[in-house]
C-alpha cells in the first residue's frame, strides 16, 4: 500500500477541483488508507463526481480549456487509465456549453490521483511583466510552448482519439518553469497588473514500455 494517507477536506466550491477533496499527508489517518488502493479511491472519486457539478461525457471535444489546474509536480508520472476507468468528466459549473473544461482522473507515482486536462499538453505561455505588458524577444512577444514526446504526439491531432490511443501509457512531467501571463479572456488593451497570472509549462515524455497506438517512433526524440 501507499505510505501517504488520506484526509478528506471540506466540500468543493464551483472553482475547486474534485481531487482537492483528498489531501495526502504521511502519518495521519494511516489506518484508513491501509485497506484502500489508488484504484479504489479512483472509483470513489468517480462516484462523487456527479454530486460535485461534474458530468460524465462520452469523450473529449475540441472546445475545452483547463480553467482550473491540478498541481502536477516536477518529475511526476501519470498513468492514463484504461477500460472502465477511462472516464471523461466535464465541469458544468463553469464555462458555457461546448466550452467547459474536461478531464480524466489519473493515478500517479506519488501515491495520489490528479485531474488531468489534455490542454496541459498543448499550452503555451505568452509572457508578460508585472504590469501585464508583453515581454518581447526581438519584435515579438516571448512565448514558451509545452515540449516533449507527448506534446509532439498530440500536436495537430483530434484530442479524443489521441487520448484514447494513450490508454495505459505513462507520461512524465519535467523541466517545468512558471511564467507570468495574461488572464484568459482579457484583451491586451484592457489588461492591468491585476490580470497577471502564473502559468507553468514544461516537457511531457513517455516513460515505460507502453506506447500509444499509432505512435511513430521517429516522433520520439
Amino acid at each position: 500500500m501507499y505510505k501517504n494517507s488520506l484526509i478528506p477536506t471540506a466540500s468543493i466550491t464551483n472553482h475547486t477541483s474534485i481531487t482537492s477533496k483528498y489531501i495526502y499527508d504521511a502519518g495521519m489517518y494511516r489506518d484508513k488508507l491501509n485497506h484502500l488502493s489508488l484504484m479504489t479511491l479512483l472509483e470513489k472519486m468517480q462516484a462523487d463526481a456527479a454530486n460535485s457539478g461534474m458530468k460524465q461525457v462520452s469523450g473529449f471535444t475540441n472546445a475545452f480549456r483547463a480553467a482550473t489546474r491540478e498541481s502536477i509536480k516536477e518529475g511526476e508520472i501519470l498513468t492514463i487509465p484504461t477500460g472502465k476507468d477511462f472516464v471523461v468528466y466535464e465541469n458544468t459549473t463553469i464555462g458555457s456549453e461546448g466550452k467547459r473544461p474536461q478531464y480524466i482522473n489519473c493515478p500517479t507515482n506519488m501515491g495520489r490521483i490528479v485531474e488531468f486536462y489534455p490542454t496541459m499538453l498543448t499550452r503555451t505561455a505568452f509572457v508578460v511583466d508585472t504590469d501585464c505588458k508583453p515581454v518581447l524577444e526581438g519584435s515579438r512577444q516571448k512565448r514558451v510552448p509545452t515540449t516533449g514526446e507527448v506534446a509532439n504526439f498530440v500536436a495537430g491531432k483530434a484530442i479524443d482519439p489521441t487520448m484514447k490511443a494513450m490508454q495505459g501509457c505513462q507520461i512524465q512531467f519535467h523541466d517545468s518553469q512558471t511564467y507570468k501571463t495574461r488572464r484568459f479572456g482579457v484583451s491586451a488593451e484592457e489588461a492591468t497588473a491585476d490580470d497577471v497570472v502564473d502559468m507553468t509549462v514544461g516537457s511531457w515524455d513517455f516513460v515505460g514500455d507502453k506506447l500509444p497506438t499509432g505512435y511513430v517512433k521517429s516522433e520520439k526524440k
